[in-house]
C-alpha cells in the first residue's frame, strides 16, 4: 500500500481512536483481498455465464483493492470480456475488466505485460488464420494488443504514456531472445505508437 493510501484512511477515520481504527481496517482490507482473489482464482467464475455478474462485482472489489497480488490471477484473464459484441461507446477498459485492474495497480503490472508482448504472438488473428489457413488459436492479437494498451495506460499516469512504454519495450528488447525479440518489435510498430 502507497503512503498516500494511508493517509486518505487516517483522514477519513478522523477521529481519536485512530490507531485501533487502522490495524482494523487492515485487517478487514487484507481479509477481503484474500477473499477476493480465492474467489477469482476459480475458473468456474471465468467460465460459467450465469456467474457474470459475480465475476464483475470481484473484479471491481480488485480494482478497488489495488494489490500486485491480483497481477498473475489476472493476467491470463486479461482479454476476458462478459460482452458478446463491443460498443462503440465502451472504453477498452469497460471492455477487458481484468486489464482496468492493472491499470489501478500501476507500475507493478509492466513486467507481467511484458512478459504478455514477449509470448502472445501479434499476427495470431482468428480472421488471418483462416485467410492464410495456418494453425494458431486465434488470441495472440488480442491479447498482445490488449497488452500494449495496457502498458501505455500505466504509464500515461505519469503524462508520457507512449514514450515510456516504447523506452521500457526498447529495453528488453536487448536483452530477449528469438521470438521474444520479434514479438516486442512488433509491438514498437504498433499503430498506438503512431496516433
Amino acid at each position: 500500500m502507497s503512503y498516500s493510501y494511508w493517509i486518505l484512511v487516517v483522514a477519513q477515520l478522523g477521529h481519536a481512536q485512530v490507531g485501533k481504527d487502522i490495524g482494523d481496517f487492515v485487517k478487514e482490507h487484507q481479509k477481503r483481498e484474500r477473499e477476493v482473489m480465492t474467489r477469482l482464482q476459480d475458473p468456474k467464475l471465468w467460465n460459467d455465464p450465469k456467474q457474470k455478474d459475480s465475476l464483475l462485482e470481484h473484479i471491481a472489489a480488485a480494482r478497488a483493492i489495488r494489490s500486485r497480488s491480483f497481477i498473475p490471477i489476472l493476467v491470463p484473464h486479461l482479454t476476458y470480456s462478459p460482452f458478446r459484441e463491443g460498443n462503440a461507446y465502451m472504453t477498452i477498459e469497460e471492455r477487458y475488466p481484468a486489464m482496468a485492474v492493472l491499470l489501478e495497480v500501476g507500475t507493478p503490472s509492466v513486467p507481467a505485460l511484458i512478459d504478455v508482448l514477449k509470448k502472445a504472438d501479434p499476427d495470431d488473428d482468428p480472421i488471418k488464420n483462416i485467410v492464410l489457413e495456418r494453425k494458431g488459436n486465434g488470441t495472440g492479437a488480442l491479447e498482445h494488443g490488449v497488452a500494449l494498451h495496457c502498458l501505455v495506460g500505466i504509464y500515461s499516469q505519469g503524462g508520457a504514456g507512449k514514450e515510456l512504454a516504447k523506452l521500457r519495450i526498447e529495453i528488453e528488447i536487448n536483452t530477449a531472445k528469438d521470438l521474444d525479440k520479434m514479438f516486442l518489435r512488433r509491438a514498437l510498430g504498433n499503430g498506438i505508437f503512431k496516433q
